[in-house]
């Protein structure tokens, strides 16, 4: 999944650019990103000059007995 850190994001917009899936769009309320259209190509993580944008796994681990 792509996690935006809204604190780091510069809201330059080159990511959109970038995106050749169109996962992402400026907005006015910042970067929006539909996880449904991402491919995790890493596209806008590699262009992102203010690192704001990263890749991340979500696992679901059974609890410990």
């Amino acid at each position: 999944m792509l996690k935006v850190d809204s604190v780091l994001c510069g809201e330059c917009g080159g990511c959109v650019a970038v995106c050749s899936c169109g996962a992402l769009e400026l907005l006015a309320s910042g970067l929006r990103v539909d996880h449904a259209e991402c491919t995790l190509c890493e596209n806008c993580v590699i262009f992102c000059p203010t690192g704001a944008l990263e890749i991340y796994s979500v696992r679901s681990e059974a609890p410990s007995p």
